[in-house]
């Protein structure tokens, strides 16, 4: 039996966006009913209109929480004292609207209309077409009143994506530049319902909420740090990054195939070159370095000059494994040949406080020399005879003397 009265059904959003899985807040809806009185000059007396809102989770249901939604009833005139009611009846299933409380009809004249409202629907997460079956109780003017039935449809979509006023969004630290160690805050906009995660640069994730992260304590970044913000609604995920670059950074290790420019200085426990077989190091120590070699045997330092306060060596020797050395022992030095034989020291001067020596010669083989006995010294020629003592004049406090001559 058809209606007297037409239905028009409109939903807001049209279609309807399905709520998305795990997600806290669901998709909101509304639907409005339009009900008229079309074609008839009598006017419709109307007792009550259900509208069946399918409950449940699939694709044929609305929603999962009828008792969610609020219902009224627009466009109603003559309500006087005794006005329409529209409300969930939980045993039925439906939506009734009833036209006085008393049980009596309201007329519907030609060309007037009311509207049926259901808003705030939590529709749940499976698209589909919806059927809401509407049974009428009303009578053409002074008719009997009888039960008709009709349905209209709906449709429910998967949202493709967030509007874009509820994407996550300004994604960024409060301080782009920290200090080693100090705390790092990120922020970022958006909505409160979304599943948040901070994604670290080892691949590991951390729960975030509220617009705001920070690491854990003793975990904050040593060196410039990227971050990923990923952000799901439960049928899509977003994603942002954001970079703290920090001060002074610190490396586990640091590997430069190219140059290096430090203005500020390095911090390591030592370094150590890159080329296979010539991986000497530097290792810095309490008080100073440590030079070790390929094999991580002490090395050699190579320098053109050295400019420094002071020198602590076992021994110092010439380039060339043939030259002299000089040996430090408790009293002084020794200077030694290259075959570790005693050397000779070849200066210009020597200015001393004083020489021990058991005797002086000249540079020649051939000089006199003199040797020095406990009560004074010998003056001897190159081939070991007595020698002459030339001298302008001679200031002694005495003379022993065989004999004495004149200069010629």
């Amino acid at each position: 039996m058809t209606t007297l009265l037409a239905y028009t059904l409109v939903t807001d959003p049209a279609p309807l966006e399905t709520s998305r899985a795990g997600s806290t807040a669901p998709s909101g809806g509304a639907v409005y009913l339009l009900v008229a009185n079309v074609d008839h000059p009598q006017p419709v007396n109307w007792r009550t209109i259900d509208v069946g809102v399918p409950v449940g989770t699939g694709a044929t249901d609305l929603t999962t929480d009828p008792n969610s939604i609020t219902a009224r009833i627009d466009n109603v005139a003559g309500q006087g004292g005794n006005p329409p009611t529209f409300i969930w009846q939980n045993a039925q299933r439906v939506f009734r609207a009833e036209a006085r409380s008393d049980g009596g009809p309201r007329p519907l004249a030609r060309g007037e209309s009311m509207v049926l409202v259901l808003e705030d629907i939590p529709v749940n997460t499976a698209a589909g077409v919806v059927a809401l079956t509407i049974r009428e109780n009303a009578a053409l003017g002074n008719g009997q009143a009888a039960n008709r039935n009709t349905l209209q449809g709906l449709l429910k979509k998967t949202p493709k994506k967030l509007p874009v006023p509820d994407l996550p969004r300004n994604f960024r630290p409060q301080r782009s530049l920290v200090q080693t160690g100090s705390n790092v805050v990120l922020l970022w906009d958006g909505r409160d319902d979304l599943d948040y995660r901070i994604v670290l640069p080892d691949g590991s994730e951390q729960a975030a909420s509220n617009g705001q992260w920070s690491p854990a304590a003793g975990t904050a970044p040593q060196r410039g740090t990227t971050y990923t913000l990923v952000a799901s609604d439960g049928a899509q995920k977003y994603y942002l990054t954001t970079t703290v670059d920090v001060a002074s950074p610190a490396f586990d290790t640091l590997t430069v195939t190219g140059q290096l420019t430090a203005i500020g200085g390095i911090e390591a426990p030592w370094v150590r070159g890159s080329a296979a077989g010539w991986k000497s190091t530097v290792t810095f120590t309490a008080d100073g370095v440590n030079i070790g070699n390929d094999a991580g045997q002490p090395g050699t330092v190579h320098a053109d000059k050295a400019d420094v306060t002071g020198v602590n060596a076992k021994w110092v020797q010439g380039r060339s494994s043939a030259d002299g050395y000089i040996s430090f022992v408790e009293d002084g030095v020794n200077i030694n040949t290259g075959s570790a034989q005693w050397g000779i020291v070849h200066a210009d001067k020597a200015d001393v406080t004083g020489v021990n020596a058991k005797w002086v010669q000249g540079r020649s083989s051939a000089d006199g020399y003199i040797s020095f006995v406990e009560d004074g010294v010998n003056i001897n020629t190159g081939s070991a005879q007595w020698g002459i003592v030339h001298a302008d004049k001679a200031d002694v406090t005495g003379v022993n003397a065989k004999w004495v001559q004149g200069r010629n």
